[in-house]
């Protein structure tokens, strides 16, 4: 496992990461603001677990949205998952394009 954290300022995900672990955690901070993550390449993440926390709890509104890459969907046809203050949700990759909750 290894754990990567996420700010309003630095919400880059890609290049974070090594190759080498299949379970990633993601800490996302959204305390000062709401911002968007951009899922990386599900041809490039095979076998692969992205767990996402918001450790924001102060109240609502600073949700973290996440996204796939251009082409690539969340579930069946999802463009996006918005995870709200104080909830976490992991995302697996499958052989479909698609990364699945």
């Amino acid at each position: 496992m290894q754990v990567v954290k996420l700010t309003p300022s630095d919400p880059t995900l890609v290049g974070k990461y090594d190759q080498v672990h299949d379970n990633i955690v993601v800490v996302c901070d959204s305390t000062v603001a709401a911002f968007s993550v951009r899922l990386p390449d599900l041809t490039m993440q095979q076998n692969r677990t992205f767990t996402f926390y918001n450790i924001y709890t102060s109240g609502s509104g600073n949700d973290v949205t996440i996204q796939p890459v251009t082409g690539q969907i969340i579930m069946m046809n999802d463009t996006s998952y918005t995870l709200s203050a104080g909830s976490s949700k992991q995302f697996q990759t499958d052989s479909k394009k698609r990364w699945l909750y």
